[in-house]
């Protein structure tokens, strides 16, 4: 896909303190896939800014928004509460 092609270059090219996602999700598509899926849970603002049309195709995937709940102050499905 683009965004995980985008990855591997940001991860070639950049600091690795400037990373936004766990580097081993440069690894494959599939470890990728997994990685920006936790994110999207745990740190839904970032993957929203970092890769929007991705953000968008796991909120019809997961049939979720984390990002509104985030926005809402609303607890997550996880336990730990979502910080402006």
């Amino acid at each position: 896909t683009d965004a995980y092609h985008d990855f591997c270059g940001r991860v070639k090219s950049s600091a690795k303190n400037e990373i936004l996602f766990e580097l081993q999700a440069a690894n494959s598509q599939a470890v990728f896939f997994a990685v920006i899926s936790k994110s999207f849970f745990y740190m839904p603002d970032t993957v929203r800014c970092a890769y929007p049309d991705v953000y968008q195709l796991l909120v019809r995937f997961y049939r979720q928004n984390p990002a509104l709940l985030q926005n809402m102050n609303i607890q997550n499905p996880y336990g730990a509460l979502y910080e402006n």
